[in-house]
């Protein structure tokens, strides 16, 4: 019995590198024929439709039949409010600040020459007394040069009859220096009002205060910055618009627009194009002046009217497939075909009508490929 046992140990010792061969050939064997790829019968037996089946009712497709219209395009984006030019608020006299208006504060508001700031003028007025003065002298010497003009003139008659008299008799020369005099005494007068008008500070436009550190009682000197403002007028509302969107608006200049900022519109007017376009985006900026006291970097809502286009066709979003192309069906046959594209809005994509056959297909076709035989329902949306 235990030679029997010795014998088989032996026999399984001998033999167990084969089997373990064969067991390895046959699980290879297995995952072959588990993962091989099915034959073209099988594949055929698989992709034929049945009566009945998704795959032939995916052939019944839904068609529209557009009617050629006019439509007005609106350019729809985001634009940001931001300031064409700050000013930079400086006095052109020096002196003491005497009052300060509340609306010179940071974030206040001005009008069209409202009094923002007063200098003392007490200087401003003793330079003003003493033009009257200068002129009232000059006027005087002007005069005084005149009488003895006229004397010299009559003894030089006394002596010489009708002679012609010399410049130099006739005092000729101190008139003209006395009428100089006057001249420049009044030119200071001028000046020294000018310098008083200063005194008193205000600016010709309307606008807002961003910064302002001026306050009563501070001595500042002529040029002297004390605070920046911008113009109403000078708020305008940067617009990224495409290229295609571009050639929609032309004429540029003039175009109508709406902003909305808040959920409050104001008009606004397309006032210029930027030169260049941005190197990253390729978008071209497009600016509109806008009506209404908005704060800059706010962001808005922009519809821009665009120039009338005819003989266009508004599909439905879907009819729109990839690449902006769309289906259409000729002979019961499926055809891809790429219309020329004016604008993709809200309510759809607009194109330039063309000839669409049978239909534009509007319904969803699972794995949809070029040449595919379809029949048509014409849809009533």
């Amino acid at each position: 019995m235990i030679a029997q046992f010795s014998d088989i140990k032996r026999l399984f010792a001998q033999y167990s590198g084969v089997l373990q061969i064969c067991v390895i050939a046959l699980l290879l064997l297995l995952t072959f024929a588990y993962t091989r790829a099915p034959t073209a019968e099988e594949i055929s037996k698989r992709a034929s439709p049945t009566a009945g089946s998704e795959s032939a009712e995916e052939r019944l497709v839904s068609v529209i039949r557009p009617i050629p219209i006019r439509i007005v395009p609106n350019i729809k984006s985001t634009g940001t409010l931001d300031v064409r030019a700050y000013v930079t608020l400086s006095s052109q006299v020096g002196g003491r600040v005497v009052a300060v208006s509340n609306a010179l504060r940071t974030g206040g508001s001005f009008t069209t020459n409202e009094e923002l700031l007063v200098i003392d003028p007490s200087d401003f007025e003793l330079k003003v007394e003493q033009a009257q003065a200068d002129i009232a002298s000059a006027e005087a010497t002007l005069k005084l040069r005149n009488a003895e003009s006229a004397v010299a003139i009559a003894n030089y008659a006394l002596l010489h009859g009708t002679d012609p008299v010399p410049p130099l008799v006739a005092k000729k020369p101190q008139i003209d220096q006395a009428k100089a005099q006057l001249s420049a005494a009044k030119a200071r007068h001028k000046a020294a009002l000018l310098e008083q008008s200063r005194s008193r500070f205000s600016l010709p436009f309307s606008g807002r205060v961003t910064e302002s550190t001026i306050t009563v009682g501070q001595l500042i000197s002529p040029g002297e910055k004390f605070g920046r403002v911008f113009a109403l007028d000078a708020v305008q509302v940067s617009v990224p618009i495409t290229t295609q969107e571009l050639n929609l608006i032309a004429p540029v200049k003039g175009r109508q627009a709406t902003v909305t900022v808040n959920g409050k519109a104001y008009a606004a007017i397309v006032d210029r194009v930027a030169a260049e376009l941005d190197v990253q985006t390729r978008f071209v900026t497009v600016y509109l002046t806008v009506e209404g006291d908005i704060p800059p970097g706010s962001f808005a809502q922009v519809a821009i009217e665009g120039a009338p286009q005819s003989e266009t066709y508004l599909l439905p979003e879907s009819a729109h497939r990839i690449h902006d192309s769309v289906w259409i069906v000729e002979g019961n046959i499926l055809v891809k075909v790429n219309p020329e594209l004016i604008l993709n809005t809200d309510e759809g994509m607009i194109v330039r009508a063309f000839d669409y056959k049978s239909g534009i297909v509007i319904s969803s076709i699972p794995g949809a490929i070029e040449g595919l035989t379809v029949s048509v329902s014409e849809s009533t949306q």
